[in-house]
């Protein structure tokens, strides 16, 4: 009988035990309440303006804003560094995302969005011979030679043949029209028949300065192009050549290009090596009014030495300098 009551006790604590969670599990059942999910959003770069095509983006026409979906790396750019200083080829929307096929690419930009600032796009023309043998490319520096030819007046030299670097380390934006170098290769590839020789115009990057200069050359002279290297935007100061100064210096004597022979005087001189001594000049621009005599009487502290100053830059006439002539003016040793 104990044993019979014993059971029936187990069995009824395990049918409650059962029934309580059944209830539980259906009061649980009964509980509507939505389930919380953290929501995630994710940073995306969008233009804060209306931005029109040809325009320079600027940081201030950006902003980063979240979103619930996440930009296509592959589609869209989603970091401001990479657009600033970019130039637009249609147009951007307020809140919009930044396409990367709304940008022109390097190759793409049209002649004056090449040129900023003070400098100004001026063509020259050039042949093989002048533009070393059709090589120079766009994106290719160069520096700028003019030869002035020898003028006259009244049979006396005012002005003897010169040549003279005018202008340093200018870009070239194309090659006829050409604005990048691919397509320059991609026309020469398709003529064949391009001779070095030939006809061509050279665009290059001018400051707004130098303008003036570049054109009055190129009407009065002849150009020349000379290729830079790549790498080095040093320039060096030149004084130009006359065609004396290839062959003699300031005694008239030929130039010591070959050492183990004796030179002789070309002309007569008036002041003769022996007389002077200088390794060096000082070069002089003339003012209104100068005269040799003055200028000599400046830089000597005597006119006598007028002379000398005629003797080496080879003035026929000391009545005819005029002002903005350079001089040559001799450093003599004490």
């Amino acid at each position: 009988m104990e044993k019979t009551r014993r059971r029936l006790l187990l069995i009824s604590i395990i049918i409650a035990l059962l029934a309580t969670a059944s209830v539980y599990l259906y009061l649980e059942s009964l509980d509507t309440r939505p389930e919380v999910v953290e929501e995630v959003l994710y940073k995306s770069l969008v233009a804060k303006i209306n931005v029109p095509p040809r325009t320079i983006i600027t940081e201030d026409m950006l902003e980063v804003i979240e979103t619930k979906d996440p930009q296509d790396e592959a589609l869209f750019f989603t970091e401001g560094t990479q657009v600033i200083g970019k130039i637009t080829s249609m147009p951007l929307y307020k809140g919009g995302p930044i396409s990367k096929q709304a940008f022109l690419e390097p190759e793409d930009l049209p002649l004056n969005l090449k040129i900023s600032g003070n400098m100004r796009a001026v063509a020259v023309g050039v042949s093989g011979a002048t533009g070393v043998a059709n090589l120079i490319k766009p994106g290719d520096r160069v520096d700028i030679i003019v030869y002035l030819p020898e003028i006259k007046e009244n049979q006396v030299v005012v002005r003897p043949d010169i040549v003279k670097i005018i202008l340093q380390n200018v870009e070239v934006l194309a090659i006829d029209n050409h604005l990048s170098e691919a397509d320059y290769e991609d026309a020469l590839n398709l003529d064949a028949t391009v001779e070095s020789s030939r006809m061509y115009l050279a665009t290059l990057s001018v400051p707004v300065q130098d303008v003036e200069k570049l054109i009055l050359a190129k009407d009065i002279g002849f150009i020349d192009l000379a290729l830079r290297p790549l790498e080095g935007d040093y320039v060096y100061v030149t004084e130009g050549m006359i065609w004396q100064e290839l062959l003699l210096d300031d005694f008239d004597k030929i130039k010591d290009m070959f050492p183990n022979y004796e030179v002789n005087t070309v002309g007569k001189v008036a002041v003769d090596e022996d007389e002077v001594d200088y390794d060096q000049y000082i070069y002089y621009t003339v003012k209104y009014g100068d005269t040799l005599r003055s200028i000599s009487q400046l830089f000597y502290e005597t006119e006598e030495n007028y002379i000398l100053l005629k003797q080496v830059n080879r003035i026929v006439d000391e009545n005819l300098i005029t002002a903005g002539m350079g001089l040559k003016i001799p450093v003599l040793k004490e």
